[in-house]
Parts: C-alpha cells; sequence; structure tokens
C-alpha cells in the first residue's frame, strides 16, 4: 500500500473491519464481517489493501460478508467446511494453463485444461463452471489438443492483438485478465503451486471476495473472537453448519 503511494504512513491506521454477529442471531451461524471505506482523513487498511491490490473501493457506506459465505471461499480447509456443511467441494484444480499464440494474426490467448473427473465427482457440469467460475465472459469450452491429458479446456475468447514486440510482452495482460477467477496455493513440494477454479452459486456472489481477502477477513473475525470472547471460540469451533454445538 505503502509501495502504491496510496499514503505516505499508517501510523494510525485501522483495520476497518468489524465482526458481529446479526440482531438475534447466533455466534458463528449468523456472524458477518463489515468492511468500512477508508476516508482522507481515516485510513482502513482492508479497504487500502483491496485499493492496492485489485483497484476497487468498499462503497462509503460499508459493506456486510455474511460468514457463512466466506468460509467456502478459502482453499486452506475447504475439506473441513466440507465436512462440516454437508456440502460438496466447489474448487476444481487446473491441471496446467497454455500461453498460446498465432504468429501470422499476432494473436496471444490462454487454455485453461481440467480434468473431467473433478466436475463429475463434485456434481458440476461444464455449463455451471464456465457460469459460476466468473470465466464464461472470456472463456469458452475448446477441443483439447491432447490424446493424453486434460478432458476440459477453456479458450479465452478475448485474444490480445499485438502490433509489434514478442507474444511474451502480453503475458501480464492475460494474467491480469484471468487472475480475479482462479484461486492458487503455495506449498513447500512439487509442483509448490496449485491454481484451482472457484464456481461460486448465485446466492454467495455477493459476499465473494479476492482471495487474499477473504483469507484476512476470516483470520481477523476468528482472532477477535479469540481475544474478545475467548469464551466463545471453544463453541464456536464445535458448531456445525446447522449452528449446533456438538459436545
Amino acid at each position: 500500500m505503502l509501495k502504491k503511494k496510496l499514503r505516505i504512513e499508517y501510523a494510525r491506521a485501522q483495520h476497518g473491519l468489524q465482526e458481529s454477529v446479526h440482531p438475534g442471531g447466533i455466534e458463528f451461524t449468523d456472524s458477518f464481517v463489515k468492511a468500512y471505506r477508508s476516508k482522507p482523513s481515516e485510513a482502513n487498511v482492508f479497504d487500502d489493501l483491496q485499493e492496492a491490490l485489485f483497484g476497487k473501493k468498499f462503497p462509503s457506506a460499508g459493506k456486510v460478508f455474511d460468514l457463512q459465505r466466506l468460509l467456502p471461499q478459502l482453499v486452506q480447509g475447504h475439506r473441513v467446511w466440507c465436512e462440516a456443511a454437508m456440502a460438496d467441494e466447489r474448487f476444481v484444480e487446473i491441471t496446467r494453463i497454455d500461453y498460446l499464440h498465432d504468429e501470422p494474426s499476432k494473436s496471444v490467448w490462454l487454455v485453461v485444461n481440467i480434468f473431467e473427473d473433478d466436475l463429475t465427482r463434485f456434481g458440476i457440469t461444464r455449463k455451471r463452471l464456465l457460469a459460476e467460475s466468473g470465466l464464461g465472459g472470456d472463456f469458452k469450452l475448446v477441443a483439447s489438443a491432447e490424446a493424453i491429458g486434460a478432458d476440459i479446456c477453456l479458450g479465452s475468447s478475448r485474444s490480445h492483438r499485438q502490433s509489434t514486440g514478442r507474444p511474451s510482452d502480453k503475458i501480464a495482460d492475460l494474467v491480469r485478465m484471468v487472475r480475479p477467477s482462479i484461486w492458487t496455493t503455495v506449498m513447500t513440494i512439487p509442483p509448490y503451486r496449485k491454481h484451482y477454479v472457484p464456481p461460486c452459486p448465485p446466492a454467495d456472489n455477493a459476499d465473494l471476495m479476492d482471495q487474499p481477502l477473504s483469507i484476512y477477513a476470516c483470520f481477523f473475525t476468528s482472532g477477535s473472537i479469540t481475544r474478545y470472547r475467548p469464551h466463545m471460540f471453544e463453541l464456536t469451533l464445535r458448531a456445525d453448519s446447522a449452528g449446533t454445538f456438538r459436545k
């Protein structure tokens, strides 16, 4: 944020987040996080982080995100959430991303490769994958060029024309186009990094955050509970998807 020169210092900065429970609700099941917009006289770290990374800001009145819709967005611990919520997995692994170019037309584009078996075991159709992943506006289903490999290929329908220079000069443009729709994990063992397409149900769209922000918001919420209501933390860990506390 300082590198982007949004501010010259953050000595009196605030998180810019508030965690609470909806009126009449119970902890965890009805919990929410509210993100506040930064002001010239009030530095809110969360909003400034969003602006620095993604060029967006929250509404002037702030925005509320339900915790129950934020948790499924975390790649880390996603299967734990699936077990607790008795839900199918949402993250579809990308086996490979190809950067292709056609020299005569000076065009470059992306192809995202996915194993169809992953869609089958998660109960996700190809149509739903395109519609709920955020890729539908820029990608379409294309035939695989390999006899063995990914069963489903999504080719970008928006190619970037090149007037001069090398094809690699446009890679950054392609990455910017696809980055908001791809989640990533970093590991200490090969392949060291994995990419996923996270289909988001229409009912959860309003609570969808960019990946680093959803991680921040969920960790802020759990940290706030342990700091201000530590007696609730163990109970929250034992709560199932219906909000019933297990013994």
